[in-house]
């Protein structure tokens, strides 16, 4: 049986980065009522430009390799520890701040807390080959959070040096690791008992819980859905949103022919990895429920080759965050955009189910005719999060994408053709994702001819929708 392993190749990370000139600075700006709350809104704002900046460099190389997160652990920017990060803050409509992170001063702090944690890494290595049965499960669940932290830790000095960062040599691979763990576990029948033994070891303080992901997909499935719900029963202090908690709780599995297999891992607000667990999770446990993605091309598709730009940014988020988003029937999706520039943006959708596939565009703006889909962001506006509305969570149920495209310049003139549908009420760009994808971004390659050019960015989101299960 395969079991949950890292998800990253540092060496493909080497690869891609050093081809690319890293920037020395790297940067993210916020606003806040206080000066703290602005540092954490610009910290968030850096973490992100690095998690989408480290993703999309996978992406390139996705399909060639199956892969494309940063790490089985790393699966948002909320994961990443930033360190050495300065602030300049000023007030202005309460108070604004700009965190830098300057490649040459964070990466000998990244390295020397690399050097403690490779020491106790191999001291943990060293004791479980000792085999001493009553201690045995407590190194083991020690050892797989310690890995996971260095993994991090290893990531983002290959992002900022482009130099390889050698993996800390141990006598057991990740996969033996996990069998001797779940070895030690009965396998869960239902998935009840799943999360009994998933919320064992937890601090009784505020945890988010995030829907645990499939290898290689974004999708939140039934399963997944189905698990978090039941955690979340098992951890009665769970937080009902990222910002309530001090602690988030994010996994991912595997499909076997024996079952499932689920790893979670329990991260501090610092992105510091605290403890793991896995359950061996039965068919019977989730025979009613699906837990394959609906579209993984559509996922694949989305994430692969997005604008970016090191001077001008776009932000796109729910009240959920913007990664592992699960919404169930009745639930309000409220949708925020952030630029750090002044600028124009408009938004597609892209949605796909069991009834139908199509791509169109969204009602961002407040004028008349096509008006109403572009959105000005203009000086005051900037670094704050802009609120969108709130949308009702409705039938029919599936995988939805929101693609925010923005621009320094009016993009009235580069909207992509639309019609208006009156069956389903939307302004369609196409009946195939694929299509209305090659809209948005086959206007993006056009240069201006200008000596400088138009500077223009992207981001996107995927969500899932789900019936209640209860």
């Amino acid at each position: 049986m395969k079991l949950l392993t890292k998800n990253i190749t540092l060496f493909l990370l080497f690869t891609l980065l050093s081809s690319q000139i890293q920037a020395a600075v790297l940067d993210g700006e916020g606003y806040g009522k206080t000066q703290k709350a602005a540092q954490d809104d610009a910290l968030a704002s850096l973490a992100a430009t690095i998690f989408v900046r480290i993703e999309s460099s996978f992406e390139q190389q996705a399909n060639n390799l199956g892969e494309y997160s940063i790490s089985s652990s790393t699966r948002s920017s909320t994961d990443l520890p930033i360190i050495g990060a300065e602030f300049n803050c000023r007030e202005k409509d309460g108070y604004y701040c700009l965190a830098t992170l300057n490649s040459k001063r964070a990466l000998p702090l990244y390295e020397q807390k690399l050097t403690p944690l490779y020491k106790e890494i191999r001291s943990v290595d060293s004791a479980l080959k000792q085999n001493n049965k009553k201690h045995h499960y407590r190194r083991l669940k020690s050892l797989l959070q310690l890995l996971e932290q260095s993994d991090k830790y290893r990531t983002l000095i290959t992002f900022l040096s482009g130099k390889n960062t050698a993996e800390p040599q141990i006598s057991f691979s990740r996969q033996q690791l996990n069998e001797q763990l779940l070895a030690l576990e009965s396998q869960a029948p239902s998935l009840e008992l799943a999360a009994e033994l998933l919320a064992r070891g937890i601090p009784d303080s505020p945890v988010y819980i995030r829907p645990a992901t499939l290898r290689n997909s974004r999708e939140v499935t039934p399963f997944a859905g189905a698990l978090q719900m039941q955690l979340q029963k098992a951890l009665p202090n769970s937080a009902g949103s990222y910002e309530q908690a001090e602690f988030s709780y994010s996994g991912s599995y595997q499909i076997s022919k024996q079952g499932i297999l689920v790893a979670y891992s329990l991260v501090d607000r610092d992105g510091n990895t605290i403890s793991t667990s896995a359950a061996s999770i039965l068919p019977e446990a989730y025979r009613n429920y699906r837990a394959e993605p609906l579209a993984p091309d559509f996922d694949r598709l989305l994430h692969k080759g997005y604008a970016l730009d090191s001077d001008f940014k776009v932000q796109l988020a729910t009240n959920k965050g913007s990664r592992q988003l699960l919404f169930h029937q009745g639930e309000m999706v409220k949708l925020m955009v952030k630029l750090n520039r002044p600028g124009y943006f408009y938004i597609v959708g892209h949605a796909k189910n069991n009834q139908q596939e199509l791509s169109y565009l969204l009602e961002a703006g407040y004028g008349e005719g096509s008006r109403k889909f572009v959105y000005f962001v203009n000086g005051d506006q900037i670094n704050k999060w802009l609120s969108l509305g709130e949308f009702e969570t409705i039938p029919p149920f599936g995988i939805e994408s929101l693609q925010v495209i923005a621009a320094e310049k009016d993009l009235i003139d580069k909207l992509p053709g639309y019609r208006y549908d009156n069956e389903t009420g939307y302004f369609k760009l196409a009946d195939n994702i694929s299509q209305g994808l090659g809209k948005t971004r086959g206007l993006q390659k056009v240069k201006s001819s200008n000596t400088d050019p138009e500077k223009t960015a992207e981001a996107v989101l995927l969500f899932t929708t789900q019936q209640n299960l209860e």
